[in-house]
């Protein structure tokens, strides 16, 4: 068994909740915005992005490595008075690693992206749920190991309703008055 780097695939936190719609509209941005970052800090999950459409595994020794990806939205349904905020941050550099047999030179990850609603509006393809095949069989026991860090590349805030009306804020924007164009659409 090798341990091998992943070069096309990138590590984000993501949340995702539904809250009532007049309690989000009774908020004071700032206070918003608070309750966003805690339970983001609180409530995040790890979230694979598919950042190249060719996915190359190992340095000097290579696996031949194809991916068959297929993407929706998993998420139920947006209730009625709800307001569904999705937010996600990545850091500048992601270090992917994976443990395949030595014996092993071709794979095939077959990839269920998860689209949270907006994801594929901003294009990243997002996923939680991957497979390793190789030979045609599923090779079990097979794991991302992944580590993130360095300075903060992308943080945005994703807001929807159940109307399917949208409005995100990224990182380099003014919250506030981004928030503010945002309730206006989503009332």
């Amino acid at each position: 068994m090798s341990s091998y780097k992943i070069k096309g695939i990138e590590e984000i936190m993501l949340y995702h909740f539904d809250m009532d719609a007049p309690k989000f509209f009774e908020m004071k941005m700032t206070e918003l915005k608070k309750f966003i970052d805690d339970n983001y800090e609180n409530n995040s999950l790890q979230v694979f992005v598919l950042s190249d459409e060719k996915v190359q595994i190992g340095d000097e020794k290579k696996i031949k490595c194809r991916n068959e990806y297929s993407e929706k939205n998993y998420l139920p349904k947006i209730e009625k008075n709800k307001i569904r905020i999705v937010s996600w941050e990545g850091l500048e550099n992601t270090d992917i690693k994976i443990d395949i047999s030595d014996n092993i030179q071709e794979v095939t990850i077959k990839i269920k992206g998860n689209t949270y609603g907006c994801m594929d509006e901003w294009g990243n393809r997002t996923f939680t749920d991957y497979t390793i095949h190789s030979g045609g069989k599923k090779i079990n026991h097979s794991y991302f190991e992944s580590e993130s860090y360095g300075s903060v590349k992308e943080k945005v805030y994703y807001f929807l309703n159940d109307r399917g009306q949208l409005g995100s804020i990224g990182q380099s924007e003014n919250f506030e008055e981004e928030l503010s164009e945002i309730i206006n659409i989503l009332k």
